[in-house]
């Protein structure tokens, strides 16, 4: 059983946008919560080394067979977001023969071409899986940034509401099963709004019947928890396949500066009611890992790997809001949508009453918004 609602869209994003400022800088600063770096993590499946690929996948996976690239198909490489794609494209995409792979468009381009695999036979994919519940805290956070470093994406309405009405993963998680109905509505509603977090693994390839129907489609699948290995291993296949440019080789690293500030990982922390309901609500992904093992894409115990990794997120820390870009550039646009309103009383009032006080009263209000919108530029610029 998965906990499900259809989501749709609702009020003003002004006023959301006022009042997630008032919320959640004003009523929330600081957000006890979390734990332990991804990284810090000691787990026996890595320690043995459990999950690595067997050597009849390792020579799968190098070495050219019956489906080796011909002119009747191409590679698409599909980048499922929070899986490590934005590294892995701007490494790879000047390594790619055009002619023979090439890039989905984005989340979206990835979500449609797995969607139509049934129509698109002679296309083979290539993605990569991650444990679903570090994804969600990952995507979580992604969003409560708005995208940045590398892009800005501001909130959709529905994000707003979500944000305004979950502090923290763990606080959206636990909701799941509140014992209060109109909470857990809430909660769900923010499941299926908040980018990133909406979209499973499973919902990329829209769903299992559609996967099941689609099994011989993967060219490769990866694993985010050993990224930079399964990185060479796709890039020694592609080469293998001729997919990949003349002097290609030596492969260059992945870069390192798309992780998140350590200042985020108190927001990582999840209880064991978080991690139950998040597992029960990604169960699908959970699944598919396991029909990936079978089919010999992935590791054949992968998906009990990521069943016990994803229980790990260690113990709870403070989280400083003000340390955040994000709530300065609430801010900053409560600031704009005031300056707005501002001005059109002002232009009401030029237009049909002519009070002269509501001009002053005007120009003063605005005045101190432009005030107030240089100084928050200052913090905006300085976190992150």
């Amino acid at each position: 059983m998965r906990y499900r609602t259809d989501s749709c869209h609702g009020k003003s994003v002004a006023a959301l946008l006022v009042g997630l400022f008032i919320s959640v800088c004003a009523q929330h600063p600081i957000e006890a919560v979390d734990c332990q770096a991804d990284a810090n993590l000691s787990l026996s499946f890595i320690q043995t080394g459990s999950v690595l690929r067997s050597e009849q996948q390792h020579q799968r996976d190098i070495k050219p067979n019956e489906g080796q690239h011909t002119d009747l198909r191409t590679t698409v490489l599909c980048h499922i977001g929070k899986t490590g794609g934005t590294s892995f494209r701007e490494t790879v995409k000047s390594l790619i023969d055009p002619e023979k792979a090439i890039f989905a468009n984005g989340h979206q381009g990835a979500y449609d071409h797995l969607h139509a695999c049934q129509q698109e036979l002679s296309d083979k994919f290539v993605f990569f899986a991650r444990a679903p519940v570090h994804r969600f805290v990952s995507g979580w956070i992604s969003r409560y940034r708005m995208g940045e470093p590398d892009y800005f994406t501001p909130w959709f309405p529905y994000e707003l509401l979500a944000f305004w009405r979950f502090h923290s993963p763990n606080d959206l998680a636990e909701a799941l099963s509140s014992s209060n109905a109109n909470r857990q509505a809430a909660a769900k509603l923010a499941m299926n709004s908040i980018y990133h977090v909406k979209w499973s693994i499973t919902d990329y390839w829209g769903g299992m019947d559609n996967f099941a129907k689609c099994a011989n489609s993967p060219f490769f699948v990866g694993r985010f928890e050993f990224l930079d290995e399964d990185y060479r291993s796709l890039l020694r296949k592609m080469s293998s396949y001729g997919e990949l440019l003349p002097d290609s080789e030596p492969f260059p690293d992945l870069p390192e500066d798309h992780e998140t500030p350590a200042k985020y990982d108190g927001w990582r922390y999840l209880s064991s009611t978080a991690i139950e309901n998040l597992q029960i609500w990604y169960h699908d992904d959970y699944v598919l890992a396991s029909e990936l093992g079978k089919l010999e894409y992935l590791p054949i115990n992968y998906s009990s790997y990521i069943m016990e990794y994803d229980k790990q997120h260690g113990e709870q820390i403070g989280v400083q809001v003000w340390t955040f870009r994000t709530p300065y550039i609430l801010a900053f646009g409560a600031c704009v949508f005031l300056l707005g309103i501002t001005g059109l009383v002002y232009v009401g009032n030029k237009a049909v009453r002519k009070e002269s006080y509501v001009e002053s009263g005007c120009q003063v209000v605005a005045f101190c918004l432009v005030l107030a919108m240089l100084a928050l530029l200052v913090p905006i610029f300085l976190t992150d």
